[in-house]
């Protein structure tokens, strides 16, 4: 499978594929909870993926708690995109030249990626954004294969620890030109915990945030059934490869089908190694479920990058969380401490 001219029309069919499976799954009905409470799901694509909420509560609070929760995901968007202009990029743009006076969500943001970066050995590295401009994975044009020559001089200026931050100026600095921060593998997990806040805060008790494989579920999907969700089969894009339930938590995947291209009969996705400038090559996905209000931001890419057998000693650090990895030969290795919690389908 490779990148068609219009990149968009297949990320928005491969994300519709997705959310018609987790619907399936779901079977939501328009009164979950019986009377008076009622159903609203709501799909809208932002940063780069299909958001789908569902919340269960009183139908005059429906539509104006997933606005909110919508707006939310917008505003951390808008906060944190390296695709769009934002704060980040303005970073980026002044790597080598001046340090860019930020707003604090978005410098406790940073610091939390790098915090991240250190816990993992750098597996996790939000400096990746000076090679993830040469695979140009973005949301609307076609990836490109770089050169090993680009590769090995955009790996120079990759170092977790090079950043320099004003805590009290609320300053970011990048002190080698062609540096870049990129927050994908941490923003999203950011924006479902935000947006779960915003439906809380609303009153409402029973919900499901739903953001590309990024997931928060709350409530459970009436009292005493939890909400069940669908673990995609990496090369099924209509297969599901395990089944996990759950009544209040996170559900994080990181999987090399969610954007990539074929050449030469080789995958290219947007995972990227920080150590070697490539895809990374030691699984397939990886799915982690921790409890309500866990920070487990880029902890699914972490594991990927490290594969089972480190990602499994990563993960032992991080207490209550469990995790399913398919590796690169389809085989599912599931965490000790999860029992019976992911349910097999193939």
């Amino acid at each position: 499978m490779a990148f068609p001219k219009r990149i968009e029309m297949l990320l928005f069919y491969k994300l519709v594929v997705s959310a018609f499976l987790l619907s399936s799954l779901l079977n939501l009905n328009s009164c979950s909870y019986g009377n008076p409470s009622s159903t609203l799901k709501t799909a809208r694509i932002l940063m780069g993926t299909l958001i789908e909420i569902t919340v269960v509560g009183p139908q005059d609070k429906l539509q104006e708690t997933t606005d909110a929760a919508l707006a939310e995901i917008k505003r951390i968007e808008d906060l944190a995109s390296f695709h769009k202009e934002t704060e980040l990029t303005e970073i980026n743009k002044r790597a080598g030249i001046s340090p860019v006076r930020v707003k604090p969500e978005l410098v406790s943001l940073i610091e939390r990626a790098l915090e991240i970066s250190k816990l993992t050995d750098g597996a996790f590295d939000p400096t990746i954004g000076a090679i993830a401009l040469l695979w140009n994975f973005s949301e609307s044009e076609a990836p490109r294969l770089p050169g090993k020559d680009e590769i090995d001089q955009a790996l120079k200026k990759v170092g977790w620890q090079k950043v320099e931050i004003s805590t009290d100026k609320n300053e970011v600095f990048l002190p080698e030109k062609g540096m870049a921060l990129d927050l994908g593998g941490i923003a999203k997990c950011y924006a479902v915990n935000r947006a779960e806040e915003v439906i809380k805060s609303k009153g409402i008790k029973s919900a499901l945030i739903n953001a590309g494989g990024d997931i928060a579920a709350f409530g459970g999907k009436e009292p005493g059934v939890p909400w069940k969700v669908g673990i995609q089969d990496p090369r099924d894009n209509s297969g599901i490869a395990a089944v996990v339930e759950v009544e209040s938590g996170l559900v994080f995947t990181s999987g090399d089908y969610e954007r990539f291209f074929e050449k030469n009969g080789k995958r290219y996705h947007h995972i990227l190694d920080p150590k070697t400038g490539y895809p990374a090559t030691r699984a397939e996905s990886v799915t982690i479920v921790a409890p309500d209000g866990t920070r487990v931001e880029g902890l699914p890419a972490a594991i990927f990058v490290l594969g089972p057998k480190e990602g499994m000693r990563l993960l032992s650090k991080f207490k209550d969380v469990s995790c399913l990895i398919i590796d690169p030969d389809g085989k599912i290795i599931i965490s000790p401490n999860a029992g019976s919690l992911f349910q097999v389908r193939r």
